[in-house]
């Protein structure tokens, strides 16, 4: 398991943007798009709706999809680390990645940034391979939500849901159609050494960044692909009885058609914790509820929700975790 660089000696890429540059910013974005939308809001109503929601069917919305999410994203870690270079007790991926929920509070890419560096000391591997690894698992699960997001954008076509009113659909359709084309050169690249795409100008096969990639099995592809579409089904069924709870009576198949482009909206990393973009992707892609309070609580409630049940998580995983990092700290 053993890597020619010590991971004392590597470091990880220093960003030219100054950190309260990165902590404002978000929090601008918020308050920005925040005001817009509730400038002229009567509070009182805004407050009524929030009274007269089912709360505990909202909460079991954000919570059970995120504990599944939570669980997924560290099982699918534990196998790629245990495919591509060596394994890792699954228990203490998935409490070290619960204790980053705690700092994604603060800021996502720290979060992100705190679980990547935990891995490449528990594993002993170098940046680069860990950054493949990484790319990898990102590319399976972009893959996959193209997959879904052309099936649900041609359903809201043929059955006439007016995504067209809300997004400009060429434009949709290229990303859509280039990631395909992108998923299945990279297939026939890695799987039958075919050079037919951009692969050939990119991709150094023995270069280590692309280790994961080169000896991955067509199988570790469908596992992957296979792990993360329950954990995002089970998202979108959250999110629709949350919707349920608050009086959102959108039909349930316009809503699985459209909650893929409302999530990635409202997840876009330019405002704090989803406040603001939250508000922005509902009211976009559910017009008919504009203005209405319902929908403004709503909006207000998922961001709110989801960080209070992270700091929950995080606030469980924090000892476990913590205790295998003095563990680590003893043995170095």
């Amino acid at each position: 398991m053993t890597e020619p660089d010590s991971i004392e000696k590597q470091k990880l890429p220093q960003s030219r943007i100054p950190g309260w540059v990165k902590t404002l910013l978000p929090i601008i974005v918020s308050a920005g798009i925040l005001y817009y939308y509730f400038r002229s809001q009567d509070w009182g109503k805004l407050l009524d709706t929030m009274s007269d929601a089912y709360v505990p069917l909202a909460v079991l919305g954000i919570a059970g999809p995120q504990l599944v999410i939570w669980y997924t994203f560290s099982l699918i870690a534990h196998r790629h680390l245990r495919w591509f270079h060596g394994e890792i007790p699954l228990r203490d991926l998935f409490f070290v990645k619960g204790a980053t929920y705690l700092l994604s509070l603060i800021n996502n890419p720290l979060a992100g940034g705190g679980f990547f560096v935990y891995q490449m000391k528990k594993a002993d591997i170098s940046v680069r391979k860990l950054a493949g690894i990484a790319l990898f698992r990102g590319g399976m699960t972009m893959w996959g939500f193209n997959v879904y997001l052309a099936i649900a954008t041609a359903a809201t076509q043929y059955y006439g849901l007016g995504l067209g009113e809300r997004l400009n659909l060429t434009v949709l359709w290229i990303f859509i159609i280039f990631n395909m084309a992108w998923m299945i050169e990279a297939w026939i690249f890695w799987h039958y050494d075919k050079n037919i795409g951009i692969g050939k100008y990119l991709v150094k096969r023995n270069d280590e960044f692309w280790s994961c990639w080169a000896i991955s099995e067509k199988k570790h592809w469908w596992y992957t692909w296979a792990a993360i579409l329950p954990s995002v089904i089970f998202m979108f069924l959250g999110y629709y009885a949350i919707a349920l709870s608050f009086g959102i009576d959108v039909p349930f198949f316009k809503f699985m058609a459209m909650i893929p482009l409302v999530l990635f909206i409202s997840n876009l990393p330019v405002a704090m914790g989803g406040f603001g973009t939250t508000t922005m992707a509902w009211v976009m892609f559910f017009p008919e509820y504009n203005n209405d309070p319902r929908l403004l609580a709503l909006s207000l409630f998922i961001p709110t929700a989801r960080m209070i049940v992270r700091a929950i998580f995080g606030a469980f995983s924090l000892p476990f975790a913590l205790k295998d990092l003095s563990t680590m700290t003893a043995k170095s």
